[in-house]
């Protein structure tokens, strides 16, 4: 009987090495995967020839950040204030009357 309870101890850790063996070649099998992807990106200038990637002037993107800043601020005042999230039982007031 213990004999048996060995045997099946044995095949149990040879299983579990043979698992963790197989979850490693998969890991380094992906990483050469993405390495092999990574070498074969196109250049910034090849995906700009090819209008995958547009270029945008500086004067543009001190528009976009105008605009996107007065949303932001725009959407920012419209947050209820604390007073107000107190009166709504949302935020807890700081102070509690004794």
């Amino acid at each position: 009987m213990d004999t048996l309870v060995k045997i099946q101890n044995r095949k149990r850790n040879f299983n579990l090495e043979m698992i963790f063996a197989d979850r490693l070649a998969a890991k380094l099998a992906r990483k050469d995967s993405l390495a092999l992807k990574l070498s074969q990106r196109p250049g910034r200038q090849e995906l700009i020839d090819r209008n995958i990637l547009h270029t945008v002037s500086d004067e543009d993107r001190r528009i976009d950040r105008t605009a996107i800043g007065a949303k932001l601020i725009r959407r920012l005042s419209l947050r209820p204030t604390p007073e107000e999230l107190e009166e709504r039982n949302i935020l807890k007031s700081k102070f509690v009357c004794e």
